[in-house]
């Protein structure tokens, strides 16, 4: 085992970040990698500290297991970090299930400590019996590629030194060695979608198929290095999804084109299936400029006039009443308005900046989104509102928290687009109404 694992590690760089903190739970696979990175650390000069989250989630069971870890710690003299949260109030408050709370609570922990104590890395003990459940699991979910690749040996600050080795080994080193442990109850469990495959799935396809969890590992392996290979050419073409580009990336090959999609949604950090990601697809390919695609969560993907957008549904903005003069800070529009107040009209203006004979206008300046039927008065006319904003090339996603200017009913300005031929300035004007608009940060 230990030459397996040690061929394993130098393959994928796994001990070359010394200060290592092991995740152990107190049951037999964690307790077995504690015992052997301790027995390694002389050896690879290793640094070795310990992990340990109590979930609040098997009542004393759960206290038991923290205090068995903690009390073993002390009797090797390992340094041991313990923390404590209530995956239930968080899995209610998120609306995720129990296991997803738990785990990001566990992760947000580990992460702290590893800041906190300058440590490199985490080691978990995931083994080669987990990686073929988790390449089943993704499979019956309907994962493409980069589902079965499954876990991989490190992932960020993640190392996984025990995922050449099989529960049965473990459990064979464990014994030899005379390493104590826990058993968690919630492993017999029929419950949890895991447990099942683990007990009952995985032996009956063993009964049909022998060697069914290597072949598992080995199909990961597969997956994994073709995962990477579609990463690299995706990355590449991400500018693919730019609307002058769409004939590009309609003469794509299929598999290109939905890791592309399945890349870009990924860096702006939204969940996709197989469904959204082919809406996605084929809206590109017959360029259906303006359309939606809604991803969930009031969260939908756009074809914009820049190309492929992600954006986040807002709840209606409330108008706002500009402080005549003074600095408005309007953050739900990304907007900072400077109001002014001047004996006579600057010599030149720049597209964010505004001026009007301030006794033709109200003393009261609204700043609200557009709504239907507004118009704004220009030297051809009145013109809608709506109509400039197609004429400007404005994407969808931001015309409903575009902030515009309004006298009473008229309106002033459209920052950075039009000016109202309405409370124009002329010979007798005495006081100049000025405005300067800045965005707060990059988004008109």
């Amino acid at each position: 085992m230990k030459k397996k694992i040690l061929e394993f590690a130098k393959k994928y760089g796994l001990f070359e970040k010394k200060k290592i903190l092991a995740a152990v739970s107190g049951g037999a696979d964690s307790m077995a990698l504690l015992h052997f990175l301790l027995g390694l650390s002389k050896e690879e000069g290793l640094k070795i500290a310990v992990l340990h989250f109590e979930h609040g989630i098997r009542g004393e069971e759960s206290i038991r297991d923290m205090n068995f870890v903690a009390n073993y710690c002390e009797t090797l003299d390992a340094p041991c970090f313990i923390g404590r949260g209530k995956a239930p109030e968080l899995a209610r408050e998120k609306k995720i299930t129990v296991e997803m709370a738990a785990r990001i609570l566990r992760y947000e922990f580990f992460n702290e400590v590893l800041i906190k104590e300058g440590y490199n890395v985490i080691a978990t003990a995931h083994h080669a019996d987990d990686q073929a459940e988790t390449v089943l699991l993704n499979l019956i979910r309907g994962s493409g590629v980069k589902g079965l690749a499954a876990m991989r040996p490190i992932r960020g600050n993640i190392i996984r030194p025990f995922l050449p080795v099989t529960k049965k080994e473990i459990l064979e080193y464990a014994k030899k060695n005379r390493i104590p442990f826990c058993e968690d109850s919630t492993n017999l469990s029929l419950d949890m979608r895991r447990n099942r495959l683990r007990h009952e799935i995985l032996p009956l396809l063993e009964s049909c198929q022998e060697g069914v969890r290597e072949h598992l590992n080995t199909l990961s392996e597969i997956a994994r290095s073709e995962n990477d290979y579609l990463e690299e050419i995706a990355k590449e073409k991400q500018d693919l999804l730019k609307k002058e580009n769409l004939s590009l990336f309609s003469v794509e090959h299929l598999a290109v084109q939905r890791r592309i999609i399945t890349n870009f949604l990924d860096n702006e950090g939204v969940l996709s299936d197989f469904i959204h990601i082919e809406g996605i697809r084929k809206m590109l390919l017959k360029r259906e400029l303006g359309k939606r695609i809604e991803l969930g969560g009031g969260v939908f993907a756009e074809l914009s006039y820049k190309g492929l957008q992600i954006f986040k549904e807002m709840g209606k903005i409330q108008p706002a009443t500009l402080k005549i003069p003074g600095i408005n800070i309007l953050s739900e529009y990304n907007m900072k308005f400077t109001v002014k107040i001047l004996d006579a009209p600057p010599k030149k203006t720049l597209p964010n900046e505004y001026y009007a004979d301030l006794e033709k206008v109200s003393n009261v300046l609204r700043v609200s989104p557009r709504r239907d039927g507004d118009k704004i008065e220009l030297k051809i006319g009145k013109k809608g509102v709506k109509k400039i904003f197609m004429e400007e090339k404005i994407e969808r996603s931001r015309r409903n928290k575009y902030p515009i200017i309004f006298s009473g009913e008229h309106v002033l300005w459209i920052p950075f687009l039009r000016r109202s031929l309405f409370g124009r300035v002329s010979k007798d004007t005495k006081r100049v109404l000025y405005i300067k608009a800045e965005e707060l940060d990059e988004g008109f």
